[in-house]
C-alpha cells in the first residue's frame, strides 16, 4: 500500500503503533526539535531583554519548541516560568523570587499568547520589562515582536519526523508522494499528518490479521457510514434547546444520562471528588464538546452550549465554569487533535449501557443548534466506532435521540 507497511508480529516487532500520539505530543521527549538550533536560540534570548515570538500554524511545533527552549534555558541556569492562558504560575513566581538582581536573565515562556486577556498580557510585558526578562511567546499571527523562529511544515520536515519515529521499530515509512499529499491536505498541520499515518498502520495490520473487509480505524473499529442530516432550525433555537432539556429530563438510563446523574457528576467535579460519577461527567462532557464542535465552534455557540449544559445539570455547574472548561478542552484539541481526544475520552466508557448514553448525549448536545450534519455526524460515527458499535447500532442510537427531540417539539 502507499502508506506505512508493517513487518513481524503485532506492529513490526514493537508493542505500539509508532505514530501513537504519546510518541510525538509536546513534552513527550522522543523527537526533540528537528532542524532548529535550540541552544543558539537560548543564547540569543539570554543576550538581551525584550519580546520574542515563535510563529506558526496549528500543529507546526510551536509548543514543542517552546518546551525544549525552556528545558535548555533552565539547564543553562536561567529562571524559567511557563504560562498557558492563565497567569497563576507567574504571579506565584513574582511573590517568591522578588525583584532583586539575578545572575542570568529570567525567561518567561507563554504558549497561545493570543488567548491572554489584554490585562494579563500587559501584566506579563510589564513584569518582564521590570525584571529585564526575555519574554518568548507562541502565536499564530505576527505580534510585532522579534521573530525568534517561524515554524512551517513541509514534506522534508515531515519526512525527518517520520524517519525519527519509525527508526528501530521495523516499520517502513510512507513514500514521498503520500507525505506530500498529507501535508497539503492538512495545510502543514504535522499532528494531523501523523494521525493519518497512525490510521495507515492500523489498516495495514488489520488487513493482515483479519482480511480487508473489517478494518481497524485509528481507535477501534472504523465504521463507514453516513448519518442523515437533521434540520430542526425552523422551530427556532429556543424551542430546540427546551425540547432537548425535556428529552434529557424524561430520559431513562441506557438512552441518555438522566438530569440526576448529570447533576450528581457536576457536583462531584466541583468538590474534586475522586469517584466514578466525576469521571463519567467529565468524560461525557468532553465527548459532547468534541462532537458538537466538529464543524467549528464560534463564541456564540460555546455560550449557547454552556447555557444548555448549565440547565441540564440543574445549575449544579455554572455557566462561567462550563465556558472555562470548554477553553481547556480547546487547549486539549490543539495539543493532541480532535480524533485522539475523542479516542481517549471514549476509553472511559467500558459498560455498553454507558456507551449508549454517551453516544446519545453527544448527539443531543450536537443538535442544540438545530442542525445535525456532516462533520458532527462523522464524529458521531467515529465515536460509535470506538465503542465497537455497528453502523446499524449507531444509526439506531442517533435516530432514537432525534425522534425523542422531535416528539418534545410535537413534530
Amino acid at each position: 500500500m502507499a502508506g506505512v507497511t508493517t513487518a513481524g508480529s503485532r506492529f513490526g516487532g514493537v508493542a505500539e503503533n509508532p505514530f501513537v500520539a504519546s510518541r510525538f505530543e509536546p513534552g513527550a521527549g522522543r523527537l526533540g526539535v528537528i532542524g532548529v538550533d535550540v541552544d543558539a536560540l537560548v543564547a540569543r534570548v539570554g543576550e538581551r531583554r525584550g519580546c520574542f515570538q515563535v510563529r506558526g500554524g496549528h500543529g507546526s511545533g510551536k509548543t514543542t519548541l517552546l518546551l525544549e527552549l525552556g528545558r535548555r534555558a533552565e539547564r543553562a541556569g536561567h529562571r524559567v516560568v511557563w504560562l498557558r492562558r492563565e497567569l497563576g504560575p507567574l504571579r506565584a513566581w513574582v511573590a517568591s523570587v522578588g525583584w532583586g538582581p539575578r545572575r542570568l536573565r529570567p525567561v518567561v515562556l507563554v504558549d497561545e499568547w493570543d488567548e491572554l486577556t489584554p490585562g494579563d498580557a500587559l501584566f506579563v510585558r510589564a513584569w518582564a520589562s521590570l525584571r529585564r526578562a526575555a519574554l518568548v511567546v507562541g502565536a499564530h499571527r505576527d505580534l510585532g515582536f522579534v521573530t525568534l523562529a517561524e515554524r512551517q511544515v513541509d514534506v522534508e520536515l515531515a519526512h525527518a519526523v517520520v524517519e525519527r519515529l519509525v527508526r528501530g521499530t521495523g516499520f517502513e515509512g510512507p513514500g514521498r508522494a503520500r507525505l506530500e499529499r498529507l501535508v497539503e491536505q492538512h495545510s502543514g498541520n504535522l499532528r494531523e499528518v501523523l494521525f493519518e499515518l497512525y490510521d495507515d498502520v492500523e489498516r495495514a495490520h488489520a488487513a493482515k490479521r483479519r482480511g480487508p473487509l473489517l478494518e481497524s480505524g485509528s481507535h477501534g473499529i472504523k465504521v463507514e457510514m453516513t448519518l442523515p442530516t437533521v434540520d430542526l432550525s425552523q422551530f427556532g433555537a429556543g424551542k430546540v434547546r427546551a425540547a432537548i432539556q425535556a428529552a434529557v429530563a424524561h430520559a431513562s438510563a441506557g438512552a441518555l444520562p438522566t438530569t440526576e446523574v448529570l447533576k450528581h457528576g457536576a457536583e462531584a467535579v466541583l468538590k474534586s471528588a475522586d469517584e466514578p460519577s466525576s469521571t463519567y461527567f467529565v468524560s461525557i462532557l468532553e465527548l459532547a464538546y468534541l462532537v458538537a464542535s466538529a464543524d467549528g465552534f464560534a463564541e456564540e455557540e460555546r455560550h449557547t452550549l454552556a447555557d444548555l449544559l448549565e440547565r441540564l445539570t440543574g445549575e449544579a455547574m455554572g455557566h462561567d465554569a462550563l465556558e472555562l472548561h470548554f477553553k481547556d478542552l480547546a487547549d486539549g484539541v490543539e495539543m493532541l487533535g480532535r480524533r485522539e481526544r475523542l479516542r481517549r475520552a471514549a476509553e472511559d466508557f467500558a459498560d455498553p449501557t454507558r456507551q449508549h448514553e454517551a453516544l446519545g448525549f453527544a448527539a443531543v448536545v450536537a443538535l442544540a443548534d438545530g442542525v445535525l450534519a456532516g462533520p458532527e455526524n462523522a464524529a458521531l460515527a467515529e465515536l460509535g466506532g470506538h465503542f465497537g458499535f455497528s453502523s446499524d447500532e449507531i444509526a439506531k442510537v442517533v435516530g432514537g435521540i432525534v425522534a425523542r427531540v422531535r416528539a418534545e417539539l410535537g413534530s
